[in-house]
């Protein structure tokens, strides 16, 4: 993987109109943020603690969700482009090889 970040964003179609969460990856894991009105959250997992990744697609769009080893709820980010859904797979699968 290389040292840039890539950010995939649920899309406003899928009615997330405010606050639309977002996944980003890192050269070290993957950050999960969702806002609101105030404040908002955000998780950061490291690649080795990511022990899997679904996807259900949809016509356009996917829902992810990702479940780390560490025991937190799993990340689940409905409103993915189906191809940004496979490309976030298919990186995370291959930095975890990489580890």
């Amino acid at each position: 993987m290389s040292d840039t970040e890539q950010t995939y964003t649920a899309s406003r179609f899928s009615g997330q109109w405010f606050f639309r969460p977002s996944v980003t990856l890192l050269p070290t894991g993957i950050r999960y943020s969702k806002g609101a009105l105030i404040g908002g959250s955000e998780e950061l997992i490291h690649y080795a603690h990511i022990a899997s990744v679904r996807i259900k697609r949809g016509l356009f769009f996917s829902t992810v969700q990702i479940e780390s080893s560490g025991g937190s709820a799993p990340i689940v980010i409905s409103g993915l482009k189906n191809s940004d859904a496979k490309a976030l797979r298919e990186t995370i699968e291959a930095a975890q090889a990489t580890r």
